[in-house]
């Protein structure tokens, strides 16, 4: 279970989420210490591996209370997507696979790959 303790020395947050849910098929790929890297990407207001105008809409979105969605590519891992509800009290991980296909749209393609893992 992650908390925001863990992210200590990490880039400052833009939002304190009160809750983190990770989908079990991505807690079961990817290492805490991971995991914990992308989380704190995405409350720092990092979107990740998206083309440039999902990635401006994910700003916009984080500025004026909309969901907040970031996508991160892992080498050698599958993509993982981060979503955050409109009032922050929630981030989800969740792999980008198991996403609705308006977040797949959003990200780029993984490194080599010419569709999603």
């Amino acid at each position: 279970m992650l908390n925001i303790d863990d992210f200590a020395g990490l880039p400052r947050p833009k939002f304190d989420p009160e809750a983190f849910a990770i989908e079990e098929t991505a807690a079961k790929g990817y290492d805490a210490g991971v995991l914990t890297l992308l989380l704190a990407r995405h409350i720092a207001g990092d979107s990740g591996d998206m083309f440039p105008a999902a990635k401006e809409s994910s700003q916009k979105a984080l500025a004026t209370g909309q969901p907040y969605i970031s996508v991160f590519h892992v080498f050698g891992a599958p993509s993982i997507a981060i979503l955050t509800v409109p009032d922050r009290s929630v981030t989800i991980a969740a792999l980008l696979e198991h996403a609705l296909p308006e977040v797949k749209a959003m990200a780029t393609p993984a490194f080599g790959a010419s569709k999603f893992h």
